[in-house]
């Protein structure tokens, strides 16, 4: 938990700052006398002046904020930030974003460049290992053994593909194309607004090996070890690991008897499952090997797939939030701070180039979410000075009191869902 808090305060410290440095260093350019510096906001931990600028730490680690003088009223003073043009306003909005964006280059450069572990079948083709019940692929005959080869307008040559196509493709009809023994069908698709593990359901093929047991579990008490192969419970086949897992399931909690492979050798192993109140249902102690393979460029090459993973991210970001504004997704695809923190701790345990990785997706969100014309944000802002510069004169107070009101109705709204989608994975596990 300490990890995981710490991890999430550092990642998301290190974007507000060079967020906020952007709005700074562009403001200090044209000669914008800055008032304050705030990392977070509410009440500040810490705080100094040094020069004519406060620098501040505040309690809430969610934001922060560059106080320009003349920002809020206007003042007719060289320093003002009312006295210069709209151009230079715009800039001094677009730094931070763009600040963001340079800093999920290098992050990204700097994870391609060190290397990321990643499961050895991400790049493979997209052989149905495993398929739901409640998965729409399966209701439209996708079986087991069959290969995925189009989703929409979308080639699917990865699993890595095969992710992309499904934000896509979310509440949507869409084409389907597949390969079964030699032969290619079609057959149509509707994936639910939410994704998750039921809404899509497709699993890689996963070998009944154990990759390890949870201590003090029946698995560990009877001496299962890692590379072990299962081949039979209670007399049945075992081909993959969700044959072991949809047995669980079903199991009673009555003796059980399992045949492994270890070695070369035939072992036979006795033991009875336990009964999870998390789970709610039966459970060995035991989960899979993972096979994992280390992804690292040169760096004039990771440099290039930085620019390439950012170019994708961008794409399907604005696909994402397309599918946000008709509807076709659910707002509960978002991800709050519970989310981002977790996934900030996984990272961390990942290695640093799994963290910079991590670090550069969330700084690409910050710029693209900070650019959206959206009162309060950064491209909010931009476009009252790009209407300012229109129009040549300055927009009344009243109506950019009304556009700050907007604004803080719709980011607060946006939060409070996030923070609600947040709590409903907890409790649901999806």
């Amino acid at each position: 938990m300490i990890h995981t808090v710490l991890a999430f305060l550092i990642l998301i410290s290190i974007l507000i700052v060079f967020h906020e440095f952007g709005h700074f260093i562009m403001a200090k350019l044209f000669g914008v006398k800055v008032e304050v510096f705030s990392v977070g906001f509410g009440t500040p931990i810490f705080k100094k002046k040094i020069g004519e600028t406060e620098y501040q730490v505040a309690y809430i680690p969610m934001g922060g904020y560059v106080k320009l003088y003349g920002e809020e009223e206007s003042i007719k003073d060289n320093r003002a930030f009312s006295s210069k043009a709209p151009w230079q306003k715009i800039l001094i909005a677009a730094a931070g974003p763009f600040f963001n964006l340079v800093i999920a280059f290098i992050a990204f450069t700097l994870s391609f460049y060190i290397g990321i572990h990643q499961p050895a079948y991400i790049d493979e083709p997209v052989k149905v290992g495993y398929i739901t019940q409640k998965s729409p692929f399966y209701k439209a005959g996708i079986k087991p053994g069959d290969t995925i080869l189009k989703i929409g307008n979308t080639p699917i040559k990865t699993w890595k593909d095969l992710y992309v196509a499904e934000i896509k493709a979310v509440g949507k009809n869409s084409k389907v194309v597949f390969e079964r023994n030699g032969h290619i069908y079609t057959t149509s698709i509707k994936l639910g607004k939410i994704l998750n593990q039921d809404s899509v359901g497709i699993l890689p093929n996963i070998s009944p090996v154990v990759g390890g047991t949870i201590k003090g579990s029946p698995a560990y008490q009877v001496g299962l070890k890692p590379k072990d192969k299962i081949l039979a419970i209670n007399g049945l086949p075992i081909k993959n690991w969700y044959n072991l897992s949809e047995h669980m399931k079903k199991d009673d909690g009555h003796p059980i008897t399992i045949v492994i492979e270890r070695d070369n050798k035939l072992l036979v192993k006795y033991l009875v499952p336990k009964y999870s109140n998390k789970l709610k249902e039966y459970y060995i102690g035991v989960y899979p090997e993972t096979k994992y393979v280390l992804k690292r460029y040169p760096i004039k090459e990771a440099m290039i797939q930085a620019v390439k993973k950012i170019k994708d991210l961008t794409i399907l970001s604005i696909d994402s939030i397309k599918a946000l504004i008709t509807m076709h997704a659910s707002f509960l695809n978002l991800s709050g701070p519970i989310s981002i923190a977790k996934m900030s701790g996984q990272a961390a345990e990942g290695g640093l180039g799994e963290f910079l990785g991590f670090m550069a997706f969330v700084s690409l969100q910050l710029a693209i979410i900070n650019i959206l014309p959206i009162p309060m944000l950064d491209g909010g802002l931009i476009v009252l000075f790009l209407i300012e510069w229109i129009i040549r004169k300055p927009l009344s107070e009243k109506f950019k009191e009304y556009w700050q009101k907007i604004g803080l109705a719709f980011v607060v709204s946006l939060s409070a869902i996030a923070i609600l989608s947040d709590i409903i994975r907890i409790f649901t596990g999806v």
